[in-house]
């Protein structure tokens, strides 16, 4: 309020801007703080309906994010020699089917729904902020689950960024973009929530940032 009353139009938008930046990195603190808490509870979710939520939400806001298409991994059939169960029509034996537990329409995992959310969508923000648009997939095995997010335009080393998991810290190619340095700490926290961490790997074209969970812990 004391801010709208002051006459002089520069210095009262530098004040209005000084505010801006501290609500933002008062936010963000609250992020990363309530990320450690770990006060929600987990629960059995769907990783592909997390996944495509967040997707939609960028896409409702006219941002270039695309998901791809999730492929089921092909399960080998085993044969048991003592678990066989007869075919009630023939009388044969047919060895039971091993269940990959890889529903393309699912992906279970238990987690905490808004805390994976909030790590998605910061994993995202990235991307659109040094790689211009993001790509996600997800891929699970029996026992882990993984989200990747491709930006097209990253230039810094995917060394460099493991770095910065760490509260507070900012790459080199930061200078120009608006942020605090909180969100892939708040990722990197979620993740070890969930028995797994975030990994970055350098693409031709860009950065995969990857954040894996296990899918009961």
């Amino acid at each position: 309020l004391r801010a709208s009353l002051v006459e002089d139009a520069k210095l009262r938008g530098k004040i209005d801007s000084d505010i801006e930046a501290m609500t933002g990195m008062i936010e963000s603190v609250l992020n990363y703080t309530q990320s450690e808490i770990n006060v929600e509870a987990k629960r059995r979710v769907s990783l592909l309906s997390i996944v495509e939520s967040i997707v939609a939400d960028f896409q409702d806001d006219g941002q270039p994010v695309t998901l791809a298409p999730y492929v089921v991994p092909k399960v080998k059939p085993q044969t048991l020699l003592f678990s066989r169960r007869p075919n009630k029509k023939t009388g044969d034996a047919t060895p039971p089917q091993p269940e990959d537990g890889n529903n393309a329409a699912a992906i279970a995992v238990v987690a905490q729904p808004l805390a994976l959310t909030r790590a998605l969508t910061n994993l995202v923000d990235n991307a659109l902020k040094y790689g211009r648009r993001a790509t996600l997939s997800v891929e699970a095995d029996l026992d882990t689950a993984r989200v990747h997010v491709d930006d097209f335009g990253t230039q810094i080393d995917g060394d460099g960024m493991d770095q910065l998991v760490e509260p507070f810290r900012r790459g080199d190619n930061s200078q120009h973009v608006k942020g605090f340095g909180i969100g892939l700490a708040v990722a990197s926290t979620v993740a070890e929530q969930h028995g797994g961490d975030i990994q970055f790997a350098r693409r031709s074209d860009g950065l995969r940032v990857t954040l894996s969970l296990q899918r009961n812990n």
